[in-house]
């Protein structure tokens, strides 16, 4: 093989990142890859990408699959967002905003101490400002089952209702 064969030139910009798990096995869950500047990160299997949907209001009799959230999270074997998951893979915990007539927001999920659940779970899109972060109410004890309903607290304080439209693997 020469000095810049495009086998080389690949291999040089892959890398592949394990962790070691129990019994000094390499953990698949674990594993993420690197292409040149570029990182896809495996996570476990709890985490699941959650497509929440404007349900029906007032100004949208219908709902609208327009406007709402998609994000990832780890959930448990009843639906809920695992806290002890998401302390460990928090960076990879992310949420975009789509709301029609506007530009997306993207951001993270938060967990925050206080509140009547012990804790509350936000979606932050700047961690450097407070009056961006939208409040999920009482996240901590719903199910993200698809059909079910979950209420957001917008920026400005104005709570609404959202369908879990879908709950897939994030893998």
């Amino acid at each position: 093989m020469t000095k810049n064969s495009p086998k080389r030139v690949v291999d040089s910009l892959i890398h592949i990142n394990t962790r070691v798990c129990r019994a000094g096995m390499i953990c698949e869950k674990h594993t993420s890859l690197t292409i040149g500047d570029f990182s896809v990160t495996t996570l476990p299997h709890s985490f699941k990408r959650i497509r929440l949907n404007l349900a029906r209001s007032k100004e949208f009799p219908q709902g609208s699959t327009r406007h709402g959230y998609e994000f990832v999270a780890p959930l448990d074997d009843k639906g809920h967002i695992d806290e002890a998951q998401w302390r460990q893979h928090r960076d990879n915990c992310r949420v975009r905003r789509f709301w029609e007539g506007e530009d997306d927001q993207t951001g993270f999920l938060v967990h925050r101490p206080g509140g009547a659940e012990h804790g509350r779970w936000l979606f932050d899109y700047n961690p450097k400002r407070a009056d961006d972060d939208e409040s999920g109410y009482r996240f901590g004890a719903h199910a993200f089952r698809q059909g079910e309903y979950v209420s957001i607290s917008g920026a400005d304080g104005e709570m609404h209702t959202y369908q879990v439209a879908s709950v897939q693997d994030a893998t």
